[in-house]
């Protein structure tokens, strides 16, 4: 699969562009706004600028069609959280995206941990991790509020190494 990386940016300046909101308008058409912004009352443009502020924001795409977006944030040192969304019509392709994804983030040699932090609830994600690196590092009590439930929920946080990421990788290719 062929991705192009759009919107990478390390300034609040930069993503209050155009291509900000377009990202914000093709999750909400999609469904998956509420998803991304799951402790955002009513998700909109402005709650999307706000969470990607300081952010790199990336918008993968499989043969010219949006297929996943990306965002990197929280740096600490040479760490950062990761958030990941692909479109409905690729979520068979989620851990093919998330793997060309890490694959390139890794590549640039600036990370030697990501991590992610995953409502509980969120089982489907949390099953599809471990085949991308991810290991369950700890949960947190009440740490993610869903605004559309109106409740707060734990939160796992996972984390990959290049070291877990390849080893789920080659794990992978041994089954094929």
């Amino acid at each position: 699969m062929n991705y192009e990386r759009f919107y990478p940016a390390m300034s609040a300046e930069y993503l209050h562009g155009a291509a900000v909101d377009e990202a914000f308008h093709v999750l909400e058409r999609c469904g998956r706004a509420g998803v991304f912004l799951y402790d955002v009352e009513e998700p909109s443009p402005a709650a999307w600028r706000r969470a990607v502020a300081d952010a790199w924001l990336m918008e993968l795409r499989d043969g010219g069609e949006r297929a996943a977006y990306g965002i990197i944030n929280g740096w600490t040192g040479r760490a950062a959280f990761v958030h990941f969304c692909v479109l409905p019509r690729f979520d068979a392709c989620f851990t093919d995206l998330a793997r060309d994804w890490l694959s390139w983030l890794f590549s640039l040699d600036l990370f030697d941990a990501l991590l992610g932090a995953t409502p509980r609830c969120y089982r489907h994600v949390l099953a599809r991790l471990p085949a991308i690196g991810f290991v369950r590092r700890l949960v947190v009590p009440g740490a993610a509020y869903l605004a559309k439930y109106k409740k707060y929920t734990d939160t796992v946080v996972t984390m990959c190494t290049p070291q877990s990421f390849k080893e789920a990788t080659r794990a992978a290719q041994d089954l094929h």
